[in-house]
């Protein structure tokens, strides 16, 4: 299914943020039909959400990176697009989450140059990003503090290209 993205909307992150809330309209809607539910009650279920995103470039220097909420987030969700370079050709998608305790993710990475793609997963990242080979990498953990989370980001020798990622925080 299709969600429309506002027209006149220049801005990425507002097109993005759009699209997720219209989205999980469709499916908050979804539940309460599916469950008999009114609208305030599946509403109920998250008292504060925030979307965003974020760009990194892969080869930027080991550290943190904070993004600031109006709320102490519970679960932060994931999806990371890795686009390298016109050298490497190489693209790699990851969803993860982190809720507290657990910071998880799956992988999936493919690079023309040498015709290899391959599916993993990590249970120590909540995002993971590679260039060709997993030892050619950026990744991040994630942890909460008070109205923000953090993503503690490390990389693998040198990797080129950029990392776009869209959250979705609940608090």
């Amino acid at each position: 299914m299709a969600y429309d993205v506002p027209e006149g909307t220049d801005d990425l992150s507002i097109a993005i943020k759009t699209t997720i809330a219209n989205a999980l309209n469709h499916i908050k809607s979804s539940v309460s039909a599916q469950h008999g539910w009114s609208d305030s009650v599946a509403a109920s279920c998250v008292h504060k959400r925030a979307c965003g995103l974020i760009t990194r470039i892969a080869n930027s220097a080991d550290g943190d990176v904070d993004e600031v909420l109006s709320f102490t987030p519970t679960l932060v969700v994931f999806h990371a697009h890795y686009v390298g370079t016109s050298t490497n050709k190489a693209q790699a998608g990851s969803t993860g989450y982190y809720d507290g305790t657990n910071n998880k993710c799956v992988l999936f990475y493919y690079n023309v140059v040498i015709d290899t793609a391959d599916i993993t997963s990590s249970s120590a990242h909540c995002i993971y990003a590679c260039d060709r080979t997993v030892a050619i990498s950026a990744s991040a953990v994630c942890a909460f503090d008070t109205n923000q989370f953090t993503l503690t980001w490390t990389k693998g020798n040198v990797p080129a290209g950029s990392v776009y990622i869209i959250y979705e925080a609940f608090g």
